[in-house]
């Protein structure tokens, strides 16, 4: 998955988190968490829990974090990173099997 389409996936879920417009728009620096953030600390919760169940990834304790959370760059890099890793994982658990 390329990072174009993480991003519309995620924009959808901060969309419907925030309960937008469809014409909501959120752009690279858009910002998530803090001061000017759309996100409290709970509705941040609820946020990786929907990215966990979107993207099919486990978001550690230690990943829930402003660096990963402060605005849409941020978590889609992110999200890219967590799904790079999963199928990295994936491929040496196959080649366990062989």
């Amino acid at each position: 998955m390329d990072g174009a389409e993480i991003e519309k996936r995620v924009i959808q879920i901060i969309r419907e988190k925030v309960s937008a417009a469809e014409d909501f728009e959120a752009e690279g620096q858009f910002v998530l968490l803090g001061e000017d953030g759309v996100f409290d600390s709970v509705t941040a919760l609820e946020l990786v829990l929907a990215i966990e169940k979107e993207f099919a990834i486990v978001v550690k304790d230690d990943e829930v974090c402003p660096e990963n959370l402060r605005n849409l760059d941020c978590l889609v890099n992110f999200v890219a990173s967590a799904l790079s890793r999963q199928v990295q994982g994936s491929s040496r658990s196959s080649d366990y099997r062989k």
